[in-house]
């Protein structure tokens, strides 16, 4: 029977959500995991993790599983730019490592979900929608959830972490849903087989029908691949954008989506809503953390998403851990959590700002200007001249991508 008081609270049980309750099982602490879906759940996502993921799952103690069960491992990325021209960048990898890792969100988040629940001190409740936080001037917090087949019921503990992500009911009810369109993107992809000239890269293809949004390819087999595209909600609307109908046409009629035109489409269509993390509003209220795509965690320019998830999950956890050390449980104590995240990730979120107005280029120049130059890289290439000319490139690349 499950029990009703609880250390933590954690609304969501995506990478974030699970994250927090793993951490936070293997100190013991009483959880209560609750997620609106019935797991191995569907998520509509582009399936990559980068290897930068990698120290996060080993953390997790989920990294030795992660390599076994990985569908395709790419060895580099290929941008191809709405002037035809190409890029493709490959790094020399071992046998069981990779640029990027490619394993569909229905394997992997449920790879993250059955490690949180093996802690005997994490209870797990599916199909059931967090509806709001009640807080009576003091804590514990209580949550409300509207459970499949069980009514209505309600929560309590000292400590919340909000991983519910998007579409987020205590984000909002405490102000940190955003309501302009451009702190959003919309994406469609599915999954496609039988494609003939699968290369072992992810492939971006930067198109004028879509920018600054793109089409990808990202392979999980020989033959097989994640295909979609995604832009800025607020050009959605402003242009009259159909996503489906510009990914049909990408494929029929786009040079980069012609190894397409024979596969077969496993599936419907599915799309998604990615919430991009444009500010350093703080991600903390009294007794409650907000981290994943509840909190916004998204990179504003490449849409990735999972490893800020995953991170922002451990933090959340580690945070709540200490919380119920200090017995302290305000947000002045809490402000520990916005201060490591920013100091881990936020730099990648404050940098980006312009992607959501237009900037003159004179002010483009500058941004390009003080990236390199205090970059150490730059500084070390410029004593090379075979380096100046790779870095010019790479610049290069970097303008007609964005």
């Amino acid at each position: 029977m499950r029990p009703r008081n609880y250390d933590v609270i954690i609304a969501g049980a995506g990478p974030a959500g699970s994250s927090a309750a793993a951490i936070l099982g293997k100190a013991g602490k009483r959880v209560l995991l609750i997620d609106k879906g019935k797991f191995p759940r569907e998520k509509t996502c582009g399936d990559g993790l980068t290897y930068k993921c990698l120290p996060l799952l080993e953390k997790l103690g989920v990294a030795l599983d992660f390599r076994d069960q990985v569908f395709f491992r790419s060895a580099g990325y290929s941008i191809t730019f709405s002037d035809g021209s190409q890029i493709t960048v490959r790094r020399k990898m071992g046998d069981k490592e990779a640029v990027v890792y490619m394993m569909p969100r229905f394997e992997f988040d449920h790879l993250l979900f059955q490690n949180a629940r093996q802690y005997e001190s994490v209870f797990v409740l599916e199909e059931a929608m967090v509806t709001r936080a009640v807080q009576n001037g003091a804590w514990p917090t209580e949550i409300e959830v509207q459970a499949n087949g069980h009514g209505r019921q309600s929560f309590a503990a000292p400590m919340v972490i909000d991983a519910s992500g998007v579409a987020s009911k205590i984000a909002a009810q405490f102000g940190l849903a955003k309501n302009d369109l451009k702190n959003y993107a919309l994406t469609v992809r599915g999954y496609f087989d039988d494609i003939v000239g699968l290369d072992d890269v992810v492939e971006f293809i930067f198109d004028k029908s879509i920018l600054p949004g793109y089409f990808w390819i990202f392979p999980i087999g020989p033959n097989s691949a994640n295909v979609g595209c995604g832009t800025f909600q607020h050009l959605i609307v402003e242009r009259e954008i159909n996503l489906r109908h510009l990914l049909e046409d990408f494929i029929r009629h786009h040079p980069a989506g012609r190894k397409l035109k024979s596969a077969s489409l496993r599936g419907p269509l599915k799309g998604g809503k990615i919430p991009l993390g444009m500010d350093f509003v703080s991600r903390v209220r009294n007794g409650i953390l907000f981290c994943g795509d509840a909190a916004g965690f998204t990179d504003p320019i490449t849409a990735e998403g999972i490893s800020f998830a995953i991170e922002s999950g451990i933090i959340a956890g580690e945070t709540a851990r200490d919380a119920l050390a200090a017995g302290n449980f305000s947000e002045v104590f809490l402000q520990q959590y916005d201060a490591r995240w920013q100091a881990s990730f936020g730099e990648r979120f404050s940098k980006a700002g312009f992607v959501q107005e237009t900037m003159q280029k004179s002010q483009l120049v500058e941004y390009f200007s003080n990236a390199v130059a205090n970059h150490p890289a730059f500084d070390a290439a410029m004593q090379d001249q075979g380096s100046q000319y790779e870095w010019m490139f790479k610049l290069k690349a970097l303008v007609k991508a964005l």
